[in-house]
């Protein structure tokens, strides 16, 4: 079994995420009303204690990119892990970001 430390660390430099080509369209008016709407939550509540999930050498967002958009147009960092055993491939990152999308349907 492999044993995974989980580090959640914080930036401001939100410029070090990178968006792959089979991250979800965030620039459809459903997603910017919703990143507009998590940036106001962030304004008056400050920064969301919900991480984002990035790959490990060049951090594609894996998960949480309505959040990632919000806290730069909100002007605040963000949580964020790092997940080493994520290909970053774009199958590999598809595939992790549909199994976690599929996790949270659960909660």
């Amino acid at each position: 079994m492999q044993k995974n430390n989980i580090k959640v660390l914080f930036t401001t430099n939100l410029g070090i995420f990178k968006f792959h080509e089979v991250n979800r369209d965030f620039t459809t008016a459903e997603s910017k009303n919703r990143i507009k709407k998590i940036a106001e939550n962030m304004r008056q509540r400050g920064v969301l204690p919900i991480p984002i999930i990035v790959t490990k050498n060049k951090l594609y967002v894996v998960d949480g990119q309505h959040r990632l958009n919000a806290a730069m147009e909100a002007g605040l960092g963000i949580y964020y892990i790092i997940d080493e055993n994520i290909p970053e491939t774009a199958k590999g990152i598809f595939d992790a970001a549909k199994v976690m999308n599929l996790s949270l349907i659960h909660i």
